[in-house]
This record gives structure tokens, C-alpha cells and sequence, in this order.
């Protein structure tokens, strides 16, 4: 099972990252539901994919913390000049704020962190842990998880001028854009797999994951409102 659900990730990334954009999240849904299925078949329950009924509550209550958390931390860092070129993110400064709000309730709950918290932190978590323990599922998945931005690190690269500026431009510049975003992604999944693993359930990093993926949407729109006035396109690539 462990090697179909590696497939059915493979397959996923390089959906996601190619197909044009509307394809997004009904690929991330279907993928997610392949995930689940595997995961029955495999012989786990909802208790061993993060989501047993005695977890749901408290965890509900851990997403909102973390949610409030980095919308403070977001909001103090883009009120500051020295931070501020953090959140300047170019797919999103000049998006309209329809396409933002879709993206903040549908594309990043139902595409990128659904799939993304069901495959690494709750699917592949609990198929790693019981063939080989939970540090071991902690390393792995984390791995994983920064493999798969491989190919989103690179039009990041391009758009980010934060990313392009610490890494210079150019075809060097973009490979030491995607190691390093590998490295981060990785690092930041040790974070999750613990945070899964610290309070027996998938939704405080569902909670985390989308808080810091929309709110830099959301900030990013914002800083495109106060410098450039707004307006835009729908940006192509996925946060």
C-alpha cells in the first residue's frame, strides 16, 4: 500500500503543477479520495489518520489557536518595513479580491491542504508508524512532504521577490531557489508531523497549514492594495 500511495502522490504533483488551473482542486479531491481509500484497505481507522471522534474537539480548538497565532505574526511582519518584502509575493499583489477569497475558502482548504495534510500527515503517517514507528514517520514524511514542492519552487522563484532577491535570478539562482525550498519545506514538516503526533489529531495542522498558506494570500493582496492600487489576474501556479 505504502508503494500506491506513493504513485497515487507522484501522479498528484504532476497533475497539480501542470494541468491548467481548474483542474486544481477537483485533482487534489480525487487524489485525497484515493488516499482514503488506500488507507482502508491498508486496515486503519479514523483514529489512525489523525481523526478519532475523542480528538475532534480538541483539535478544532488547537486549529483556532494556530490560526489566530499567524495572523498575528503575519500582521505585525507586514506592518513592518524591514519585513514587509517577505510577503511581497507577485502572483497574489495583483489578484482580484474575488480570486482571492476563492482562494482563501476553496482552493487552499479544498486543493492544496486537503490533500496535502490527508497524504503526509494522516495517510503515509499512519501506514509509516505502524510498519515502522512514529519517529521513522516523522522522518519520512517529512521528507516527503519537502520533495513535493519541488515543482511549485520554481515559478515561487519567479514570482517571490523576496525568494529571487536572496538567490539571484537566472538559472542558478531558480535550482538554489528549490533546494533551499526543499530543505524549508522539510524542516517545516518535521513541525507538522509533530504537531500531529503532540496532539493525536490531523486538524491543527490542517488549521496551521491553510493559516499560513491563505493569510500570505491574503497579506499579499493587501500589500498589492497599498502599493499598486489593485487589480490583476487569476496567478497560475499554486500556494
Amino acid at each position: 500500500m505504502l508503494v500506491a500511495v506513493l504513485i497515487v502522490l507522484v501522479v498528484a504533483s504532476i497533475a497539480t503543477n501542470r494541468l491548467p488551473t481548474r483542474w486544481y482542486v477537483p485533482t487534489c479531491v480525487v487524489a485525497t479520495g484515493c488516499l482514503l481509500v488506500l488507507a482502508r484497505l491498508d486496515g486503519l481507522d479514523a483514529a489512525d489518520l489523525g481523526l478519532g471522534p475523542g480528538t475532534v474537539l480538541p483539535g478544532l480548538i488547537w486549529a483556532v489557536v494556530l490560526v489566530l497565532a499567524v495572523a498575528l505574526l503575519y500582521l505585525g511582519g507586514a506592518t513592518l518595513p524591514r519585513t514587509r518584502n517577505l510577503f511581497a509575493d507577485r502572483r497574489f499583489m495583483g489578484t482580484g479580491g474575488q480570486q482571492v477569497a476563492y482562494y482563501l475558502s476553496v482552493r487552499i482548504p479544498f486543493g492544496t491542504v486537503l490533500l496535502e495534510e490527508i497524504a503526509f500527515r494522516s495517510v503515509l503517517f499512519a501506514m509509516v508508524t505502524i510498519r515502522h514507528g512514529t519517529w521513522w514517520a516523522v522522518v519520512v514524511t517529512s521528507v516527503l512532504f519537502g520533495l513535493w514542492h519541488v515543482l511549485p519552487a520554481i515559478p515561487m522563484h519567479q514570482s517571490h521577490d523576496a525568494v529571487h532577491g536572496a538567490f539571484g535570478i537566472g538559472a542558478r539562482g531558480r535550482w538554489i531557489a528549490v533546494v533551499a525550498t526543499v530543505v524549508a519545506t522539510a524542516v517545516g514538516g518535521v513541525g507538522f508531523a509533530l504537531l500531529r503526533v503532540w496532539t493525536d489529531s490531523v486538524l491543527p495542522p490542517i488549521g496551521l497549514h491553510w493559516a499560513l498558506n491563505g493569510l500570505g494570500v491574503a497579506v499579499a493582496w493587501w500589500l498589492g492594495r497599498i502599493t499598486h492600487g489593485g487589480g490583476g489576474r487569476e496567478p497560475r501556479v499554486s500556494p
